[in-house]
């Protein structure tokens, strides 16, 4: 039986940061996999003086966007909910654990990959925050045998006092990093050329050093929150 995914993700452009490897690589071998939005990613941009309409049209260019990344990255199954991007912390976080919770119940997943607690962004900790409580053990969540952290370059990378810290690695191919890359570069407004984080050079970069770490030419690294290992 193929395992189920669910990427829990702050903002489109952090599922292809974080895993677009792994998602590239488990769909081309047909597993299950739902990509869940919790925020827009693009208001926190403006000031207080900016028009709606403006604000709304970028919105809606960085999920045509996503869509396009999501295409290359094979994934057909997503939600976006559109919270307020860098507000997360002024929402009550059982209202974000409640959305996750919904997924969960309606996905049934095996799997779930959210953002790091350490991460210098408010959403993505909040985010994290959110999928662990919406993930505590229980007969609601019997499906779920693993939850675990991605790194995202730009925020990850930028936690100086508590770096991100892999202890699991998942090696991926030459062609799953191309893909990757490729989805990376639909985000037009969120990529820029080296030394800038989300730079197609700093991401095969991090995927040779990851690779590096674990025996492989190139990998993802994660975070392991949690595991059960069921024998059979």
């Amino acid at each position: 039986m193929k395992k189920k995914y669910l990427i829990v993700a702050a903002h489109p452009d952090d599922e292809t940061l974080g895993c677009g490897g792994l998602i590239y690589s488990l769909r081309e071998k047909n597993h299950p996999i739902k990509v869940v939005f919790i925020g827009e990613g693009s208001s926190c941009r403006f000031d207080k003086k900016a028009k709606k309409r403006d604000i709304v049209k970028e919105i809606e260019k960085r999920q045509k966007h996503c869509l396009a990344a999501l295409k290359v990255l094979k994934v057909k199954n997503y939600s976006f909910y559109n919270l307020p991007c860098g507000k997360f912390d002024q929402i009550p976080i059982i209202e974000i654990g409640k959305i996750i919770e919904n997924e969960i119940k309606n996905f049934k997943p095996n799997v779930i990959i959210t953002h790091s607690p350490n991460d210098v962004h408010i959403d993505h900790k909040t985010c994290f925050q959110a999928t662990l409580q919406a993930t505590r053990p229980g007969s609601k969540n019997e499906n779920i045998d693993t939850v675990m952290s991605f790194e995202i370059p730009s925020s990850s990378d930028k936690s100086y006092e508590k770096p991100f810290k892999p202890n699991f690695f998942v090696e991926i191919k030459d062609k799953s990093l191309k893909k990757k890359l490729k989805a990376l570069q639909c985000y037009k407004t969120e990529v820029s050329k080296h030394p800038f984080s989300r730079s197609g050079q700093l991401i095969k970069s991090l995927a040779i050093v990851r690779g590096a770490q674990c025996g492989k030419y190139y990998a993802e690294a994660f975070s392991l929150i949690r595991n059960i290992d069921k024998v059979k």
